[in-house]
């Protein structure tokens, strides 16, 4: 007897849609910045940009407002005084910066 075939579809087909994430310059040097200096923080921003990626909600009580109140930007804590400053434009995702203030 043999197992069933279980077809594996690629999550696209599913008929989840993937949001394109853009990084700016900035964004890509925070990040190599994170990757040399601390690794878990690293891996808590990739994990971050792949629930954007993926569609997944930022949790409320992680958002911070930002102080210019610009529309369409917002920020996530990472650490104290760090933030993941995103924006959402044409239906793709923009990261602006990886660290510090805005």
């Amino acid at each position: 007897m043999q197992p069933a075939a279980v077809a594996r579809r690629p999550v696209a087909d599913q008929g989840h849609t993937m949001t394109p994430v853009w990084m700016s310059p900035l964004a890509r040097e925070d990040l190599a910045w994170w990757r040399c200096h601390d690794r878990r923080v690293a891996r808590e921003l990739l994990h971050l940009i792949r629930r954007l990626r993926d569609g997944a909600c930022i949790p409320p009580a992680r958002q911070v407002g930002l102080p210019l109140r610009l529309p369409g930007l917002y920020a996530v804590r990472l650490q104290g005084e760090h933030r993941l400053v995103i924006e959402r434009v044409a239906g793709r995702v923009v990261i602006h910066q990886c660290r510090f203030h805005y």
